[in-house]
Order: C-alpha cells, then sequence, then structure tokens
C-alpha cells in the first residue's frame, strides 16, 4: 500500500518548480563546497517540470471573500504506469493541476491532458495516490475548495487508473465526489476488513463567523457543527460513518496522520487543527470506533497546527508524533510577530476542553505507556518560522 499525503507543496529535493531557477551551486553557503551537500537542485531545463503554483487576487478571489486563499496546494507522487519510476501530480489554485510521467533521469514529461487537466475548473488542495479498487494501479484522488460558490468547482475528483495511463474520473461511481471544501485525504484499512476507507479532512464553509465563545465551544464539543468526514469502504462505495465511527469534529484543518501508535495493529489518527479548535488525536479501539484522546495523552499541543507526521524519530520501535506551527525563529520576529497573550482566553479554552495549546512546533515522544513527553524546545525545532508541514525521511543513509 502506498500513500502520497502530503498537504502543502513539499517537493525538497530533486527538481525546482520555481520559475527562475537557481543553480545548485548558488544555495550552498556563500565560501562553501558544494560536494558537503547531499541534495542538489536541478534546473527547469534538466526536468522539464515548468509547474508554478500561481495565486491570482480578483474581486471574487480574495482574502476577504475566502480567507484561506494563501494556504497553497498539494503534491502527490507514484507509480501510475507501473515501470518502476514515480510520476509527479502537482495541484494548482489560479493555475491548471500538471501531471508529469517519469521518463527516468530525472526527466518528465507534461502529460496532464490524460486527465484532461486543462479543463478542470476551480481550486486543488490535496492529492493522494492510492490504489482505491486493489487492481494493483495507483488511482488518484483530488480535493478541491476554493472560492467559487458553484457545488461542481468544488467537488472532489477520483482518477480511476485502466493501466497504460488511461483514467477515467469515478468519484461519484465511488460516493466521493464532495464538494465540503476538502483539504486533504488519507486512505487506511480502519476495520482491517481488505479495503480501504478514507478520512476526508475539510475547513468551514468560507465566511463562516463562530457564535459567542462559551456557544461555539458547546457545539464543537457535541458534534452539533462538524467539518471533517469519514467514509468506510462497504462494497466498493464510500459510506458516510463519520458519527457512528466517534469522528464527529470541527477544525480548520492542515494535516492529518495515520499510523499505529499503540502497535496493536490497527490505524490512528492525528488531526492539526488551526486557530482556537484543538488537534485531535483518535486512537482505534479495534470495533469500528475512535476515541479522541488527546487530553489524557498529550501534555499540551501546537496552538496554529499545521502539517503533522508520524515518525520514529529515536529509533525505539514507537511512532511519534511532530506538529509545526508558525513561531518566528528569532527573538525580533517572535517580539514583532507575537499574538495577544490573553491568559483569560488560554485560560477559558483549557478549562472548556480545548486543550493547552501554545504557538510552537511540538515534538511528542511515544513513551510507549499510552503518554508522550514534548520534547519541541529540547530538540531544537520549536520554533521555525511559518512552517506548513514536516517530513521525515533518512536524508544520509546513517539509519
Amino acid at each position: 500500500m502506498k500513500y502520497s499525503c502530503l498537504f502543502i507543496l513539499l517537493i525538497i529535493s530533486f527538481f525546482s518548480c520555481k520559475e527562475n531557477s537557481e543553480k545548485s551551486g548558488e544555495l550552498n553557503n556563500e565560501g562553501s563546497d558544494s560536494s558537503e551537500y547531499l541534495l542538489s537542485l536541478l534546473p527547469n531545463e534538466a526536468t522539464n517540470v515548468h509547474f508554478f503554483n500561481s495565486v491570482v487576487e480578483t474581486y471574487e478571489a480574495n482574502y476577504l471573500n475566502y480567507e484561506f486563499i494563501y494556504n497553497g496546494s498539494g503534491v502527490a507522487v507514484g507509480d501510475l504506469n507501473n515501470d518502476g519510476l514515480e510520476e509527479i501530480y502537482f495541484g494548482g489554485n489560479s493555475t491548471d493541476d500538471k501531471l508529469y510521467l517519469n521518463e527516468g533521469n530525472f526527466k518528465f514529461k507534461d502529460i496532464s491532458s490524460v486527465l484532461g487537466l486543462e479543463n478542470l475548473k476551480g481550486w486543488t488542495t490535496g492529492i493522494n495516490m492510492v490504489d482505491i479498487n486493489a487492481d494493483g494501479l495507483l488511482d488518484i484522488y483530488v480535493c478541491r475548495s476554493g472560492p467559487s460558490k458553484i457545488n461542481t468547482e468544488r467537488a472532489n475528483k477520483l482518477f480511476i487508473n485502466k493501466g497504460n495511463l488511461e483514467f477515467v474520473e469515478g468519484a461519484r461511481t465511488f460516493g466521493l465526489d464532495k464538494t465540503t471544501h476538502s483539504i486533504q485525504s488519507a486512505f487506511f484499512d480502519h476495520d482491517r476488513d481488505g479495503d480501504l476507507d478514507m478520512y476526508l479532512l475539510n475547513h468551514p464553509t468560507p465566511g463562516f463567523k463562530p457564535k459567542k465563545f462559551t456557544t461555539h465551544i458547546e457545539e464543537v464539543k457535541s458534534g452539533k457543527i462538524q467539518t471533517d468526514f469519514f467514509f468506510e469502504n462497504i462494497n466498493g462505495k464510500f459510506i458516510d460513518k463519520t458519527r457512528e465511527a466517534g469522528l464527529t469534529n470541527f477544525g480548520y484543518r492542515h494535516g492529518i496522520a495515520v499510523g499505529d501508535i499503540n502497535q496493536d495493529g490497527y490505524p490512528d489518527i492525528y488531526i492539526s487543527s488551526d486557530f482556537d479548535e484543538p488537534d485531535f488525536f483518535y486512537i482505534n479501539n479495534k470495533d469500528k470506533t475512535f476515541t479522541n484522546v488527546i487530553d489524557e495523552q498529550i501534555n499540551h499541543i501546537s496552538m496554529n497546527s499545521m502539517g503533522n507526521e508520524f515518525a520514529d524519530i529515536n529509533n525505539d520501535g514507537l511512532l511519534d508524533i511532530c506538529v509545526v506551527d508558525m513561531a518566528p525563529s528569532n527573538h525580533f520576529r517572535s517580539k514583532a510577530y507575537m499574538k495577544s497573550m490573553n491568559t483569560t482566553k488560554f485560560n477559558a479554552l483549557a478549562d472548556n476542553g480545548f486543550h493547552y495549546q501554545y504557538m510552537q512546533n511540538t515534538m511528542h515522544v511515544n513513551n510507549g505507556n499510552g503518554t508522550f513527553s514534548e520534547i519541541a524546545q529540547l530538540a531544537g525545532i520549536a520554533t521555525t518560522d511559518w512552517s506548513w508541514a514536516p517530513l521525515f525521511f533518512d536524508i544520509d543513509l546513517d539509519g
């Protein structure tokens, strides 16, 4: 099973998607030998990747009408034709999505026309490559949102891979043509019945204004308002089982991670929430339901949570949790951009079940006993400016 589940446009290494690429040597520190660096930035001319995610404000599309306009888009990487080389799908906002065929040796070819992306109106957010029908071919699920009030321009897309780089759009057939302002999807077998279910991450309807503080808290806690959805795969059709699974919640979403945190063989879920709403940490009860254990297992969380990631950072065999925020990395910027220190609101959020939230990245180390130790300050990663998503990998192959 292969997941390409990155929320924000994160390509860290092998090619450039900038309009004007620098040579790799120009990225190195002045006076440094480029041989010290483990990655090289390849220019557009070398890779033939010429994607740039532009955001153009208009009378209809601007921050006042659509407060999520600068949230960015997504990217997915996967081998669509089973030739051992991975293709790239870039999501666009004010520009068209692009699909690039990997021709080897870091050479790519724009094959967006096989999906009809030039005719895809609307605003793409997250992308996922996943074999949704278990036929051995990766399919592509595209989350959609944006300022448009036309439902068809916000409907999520599912491109079913028929082989030989031929695709058929089948979101409605599978019950996944949602228009709920989606941010990202996560496909996983929550009940271990052999097929993939799906958690759909959404943000509130643009322009949503919470009621007074106490009323909003009560509506969130009681499930009277919700953003996200959970769909169980029943005979190839995705059925809404959000409430039955105990996953009804509300928040301004930016990231989701799925993995077996407590090593019981079942996938668990962590969800990042921006603004006042807390993150959610769902443990799989192994009976098609989940329980949010964030208060019991995690002492404090990030406030403006962006992306998150599960990774075993200390090689103890247990998955840890990293969540990024937007705390400035130097003293001047931290004071210039510091949010108001409203202790009354902080205490009210904590007292009403919205947890202890601090504006910094968090690194929750799994203690293996149902508790976590937060060590971002100790690890030196607490303040990295406005960070959209973490990604862990062994860059120097040292284990």
